[in-house]
């Protein structure tokens, strides 16, 4: 039906932006952690 065509797409949607701010989180977090240890290595 097309209640639950949309309901599927909506949740579809939910789920891929979750997934995405989720990686984007991730890979920010990566990235400080390796300023952390660039800096910390050319400061020693």
């Amino acid at each position: 039906t097309r209640a639950s065509d949309a309901k599927t797409a909506w949740l579809v949607a939910l789920l891929k932006a979750k997934t995405t701010t989720a990686l984007k989180n991730h890979f920010s977090k990566i990235r400080i952690a390796l300023l952390c240890i660039y800096t910390t290595r050319s400061l020693a």
